[in-house]
């Protein structure tokens, strides 16, 4: 992994004085991906807030940088031309948070909830779930039909919003990368649960089966066999 350091060897969290240098490091990418292991501090939130401000590209937006999203003015009046395309991927809890209403609200509601979500903030929303859903700003709205208990581990959400954040970054639109990440994500997890792979294997073993998982629907894309099947 490359590492680019922000800040001095005795910072622990990003804060308001950080953004210019990570917006310099942004300058030139494709796309970024902003919020796990962030922390819920005021400073890293204004952190957040700022680099959404002032970032123009794709950007994926997860775990605690979802916090600032709600504060963003232009982005509450809906339909922006200005703001970067984002990709916001809350779970009912954050999603709730956000609202501002119970997350019993939003996992009875997740149709519902995620396509208003899509709309009031110009997004494409990844509503993860037992059966995770996408939604876009126009409407439209998909429930994923790939994954299972295995996704249900600690840091399963933040190799989902790396693997948004690295195919929007080969080229893809955001509301295909949300499809297509949601898709290899769940189908990776499969995978492992078809070689008998038990809840509580890890974030780490998923992400490990991704590139398999993305070999497989290249196969089956370039074999062109049947669509109503998931790749294995």
């Amino acid at each position: 992994v490359m590492v680019q350091a922000v800040g001095g060897p005795s910072r622990r969290r990003f804060g308001p004085e950080d953004v210019d240098e990570v917006l310099r490091h942004a300058e030139g990418q494709d796309a970024v991906v902003l919020g796990p292991g962030l922390g819920a501090t005021p400073e890293t939130v204004r952190f957040a807030k700022a680099v959404l401000e002032g970032w123009s590209g794709a950007t994926a937006v997860d775990a605690d940088a979802l916090r600032a999203v709600p504060v963003l003015e232009r982005l509450q009046q809906g339909g922006s031309d200005h703001g970067p395309p984002l990709i916001l991927t809350p779970h009912p809890g954050e999603l709730a948070r956000m609202f501002q209403r119970s997350t019993e609200e939003i996992v009875s509601e997740p149709l519902a909830s995620a396509s208003e979500a899509a709309a009031r903030w110009s997004a494409v929303v990844v509503l993860k779930g037992r059966s995770t859903v996408i939604a876009e700003p126009d409407g439209s709205c998909l429930v994923n039909t790939t994954g299972g208990p295995l996704l249900a581990s600690g840091g399963s959400g933040d190799v989902l919003a790396g693997l948004v954040g690295a195919l929007a970054a080969a080229g893809l639109e955001t509301a295909s990368a949300a499809r297509c990440a949601v898709f290899v994500h769940g189908l990776a997890a499969d995978r492992l649960a078809d070689r008998g792979a038990r809840v509580g294997l890890g974030a780490g073993a998923v992400c490990g089966e991704i590139p398999h998982a993305l070999e497989a629907c290249y196969r089956r894309g370039e074999s062109e066999g049947s669509r109503s099947e998931s790749p294995r």
